[in-house]
């Protein structure tokens, strides 16, 4: 994926560069969740009003304009594409609707990277700090382990612990994920402006040899 090419090519088709670069072929039979509760899932609407753009300096950066706030205690992932240098943010929070967990993602953030530009880390702490002044955030957490990211975040007085997952751990929290799927007690914002790369995400979701779920989208990868 370091190859400008194939990253371009990975943005066009996912799943036909997937199947061409590394043999994986794409089915409704391999893929990990079901469309239809994929798609039912994206039934909420997003608690923060943004605008991305590209300055000048070719930095991608994301301006806040709101974020609704909410009483209760919300959570955060943080996932940082190192190969691509792409960035993604989710943040949400728990709801007992009919005597049921629910798990609401109130909003979506996405830096994605092309040979044509980059992401401004600083940008990045700065969202997560205007969403954090507006929904104090109890936990974060993320597919890696980024001493640098953890470090700053801490010594900004950011009070959230922050967790990281094995890959044997991952692969519980997806079949954990899947589950809540299939019980309809997943809200997802359907009116996000990545809304629709994130479905796609989830659709191209394959698992390889019961040991690993892979991704044939393009938020991170």
């Amino acid at each position: 994926r370091d190859n400008p090419v194939i990253q371009a090519e990975y943005h066009l088709d996912p799943r036909k560069a997937a199947l061409e670069f590394e043999g994986v072929r794409f089915n409704n039979i391999s893929s990990f969740f079901k469309d239809d509760e994929i798609t039912r899932a994206f039934r909420g609407r997003t608690s923060i009003h943004i605008y991305s753009d590209v300055g000048e300096d070719k930095l991608v950066r994301i301006t806040i304009h709101k974020v609704l706030p909410t009483s209760l205690s919300s959570a955060m992932h943080i996932d940082p594409a190192f190969i691509t240098d792409s960035f993604a943010v989710a943040f949400g929070h728990r709801e007992i609707i009919k005597k049921e967990r629910y798990a609401i993602i109130d909003g979506i953030l996405v830096w994605d990277n092309s040979p044509e530009q980059t992401v401004g880390i600083t940008n990045v702490y700065n969202c997560i700090y205007q969403i954090h002044s507006h929904r104090p955030l109890s936990k974060i957490t993320s597919d890696h382990y980024n001493p640098e990211t953890v470090q700053h975040l801490r010594n900004t007085g950011l009070n959230a612990s922050v967790i990281t997952f094995t890959q044997a751990r991952q692969l519980e929290l997806y079949d954990f994920f899947r589950k809540m799927l299939h019980e309809d007690r997943v809200i997802l914002p359907v009116d996000s402006i990545w809304s629709t790369k994130l479905k796609d995400e989830l659709y191209g979701i394959n698992l390889i040899k019961r040991k690993r779920c892979i991704c044939l989208g393009s938020l991170t990868c």
